[in-house]
């Protein structure tokens, strides 16, 4: 008998790890099929994706790591990819990253709120929690909005918002006044195609049975949908016009009247184009050319054909010389080459002019650099573009989000 007890023993633990092991597999099973932080996202082609970590949050952002720095919106931000998974409504948050792009995913429930009644609606008015701007939505992701927030960090007693370099969108599945939701938030320094291609991975009808009560408003098969036409870029967006001008408020530039105070409105937000600046400014021939850098939106071409137009009929008594070469660059099609004996620097060209006229193509064919042209301040494209895998059935363009 006592020969006997160490092999009941071991059997014993024997059958015990067993048991464990089955409970442990159970457990890991539903985790992964039920949980959020279980749940498997594909990364973009070229891109990685791992847990995400404080540490990219302040990357995206440009920001330090200490907390006593942080605040406003873009410390609230950062306070939500840190919270914990776990709990009565758990989340988890994911990196997506190739080189310094990185584009951080965090899903998290959120618990039901009635609705408030306020007296605007008591008056059958609408409120501003729902006057929602519709150029703020970037897409539609299986027919849900993901909104775009003001590159903007609200902090308490400033003058103005702080311009920031990151981007922030919201997307919200399900009705927090019926019930519990999920809330999907990116925070990215990266492009428009990299966001897509995320977005374009997300399992939405698994995101969907999630929740207790399932948004009747997702439909998988809508794909996502953006509001800028396609190709979207690959390269970030450019800072706003109020953050450069911070960075060069920063340097301490100093522009003579009127046009330090033309820079604080820039960096204030209430110019942000061109046109609005002509608007407050019209006398624009002493206009520092820094200046126009600031309200540059990227299209190096058409801005540098604008610019000429403008300053050709500013009143400012140009040259012979200057004023041919600004009428040139005005004109549609022409290239550095049509004005090359004016660049040799054996004519005297202010050098406002010589920096529009180098904005042109080299030569017919031979593009200058960034010449994407994304006009600031026109009206977005009518209607969403699709950016999901697509096919013609009977005629209808459909597109799929891709599952997992």
């Amino acid at each position: 008998m006592r020969i006997l007890l160490p092999v009941y023993a071991l059997l014993l633990s024997v059958f015990a790890a067993g048991v464990l092991l089955v409970v442990k597999t159970g457990i890991d099973d539903y985790v992964s099929s039920h949980s959020l932080a279980g749940m498997q996202i594909e990364p973009p082609d070229g891109w990685s994706v791992r847990p995400y970590q404080p540490v990219d949050g302040h990357l995206i952002t440009q920001t330090a790591d200490d907390p006593d720095e942080l605040i406003g919106t873009t410390a609230q931000i950062l306070d939500m990819f840190d919270m914990p998974t776990g709990g009565l409504h758990e989340g988890a948050a994911k990196t997506f990253s190739r080189g310094t792009e990185m584009i951080a995913l965090r899903l998290q429930t959120a618990p039901h709120t009635p609705k408030r009644i306020y007296l605007m609606d008591r008056l059958g008015r609408k409120t501003n929690e729902e006057a929602d701007d519709p150029n703020a939505v970037f897409a539609t992701v299986a027919g849900l909005p993901l909104v775009a927030h003001p590159r903007l960090s609200y902090v308490a007693d400033d003058v103005a918002p702080r311009p920031v370099n990151y981007r922030y969108f919201t997307m919200v599945i399900g009705d927090q006044t019926v019930d519990d939701v999920l809330e999907v938030s990116l925070l990215t320094n990266s492009s428009d195609a990299a966001l897509v291609a995320v977005l374009n991975n997300l399992d939405m009808r698994n995101l969907n049975a999630r929740i207790p009560t399932p948004d009747p408003r997702v439909i998988p098969a809508a794909g996502v949908l953006t509001r800028d036409a396609l190709p979207l870029s690959d390269q970030p967006p450019r800072p706003t016009p109020a953050y450069r001008a911070m960075e060069l408020m920063a340097a301490g530039e100093v522009f003579d009247a009127p046009w330090q105070d033309a820079l604080t409105r820039v960096r204030h937000g209430e110019i942000t184009s061109w046109d609005g600046l002509q608007a407050r400014y019209p006398q624009i021939d002493t206009i520092p050319y820094a200046l126009l850098e600031v309200l540059d939106d990227g299209s190096r071409i058409s801005t540098a054909r604008y610019y000429a137009t403008i300053l050709s009929n500013s009143g400012r008594a140009w040259s012979g010389h200057e004023f041919h070469v600004l009428w040139t660059i005005a004109e549609a099609g022409t290239t550095q080459a049509d004005v090359a004996e004016y660049l040799a620097g054996e004519f005297e060209i202010a050098p406002e002019v010589i920096a529009l006229a180098q904005r042109l193509p080299v030569a017919a064919g031979v593009a200058a650099p960034e010449t994407q042209v994304v006009q600031s301040g026109t009206a977005p494209t009518v209607g969403l573009r699709s950016a999901g895998n697509c096919v013609l059935d009977n005629g209808v363009r459909r597109c799929v989000i891709g599952t997992n």
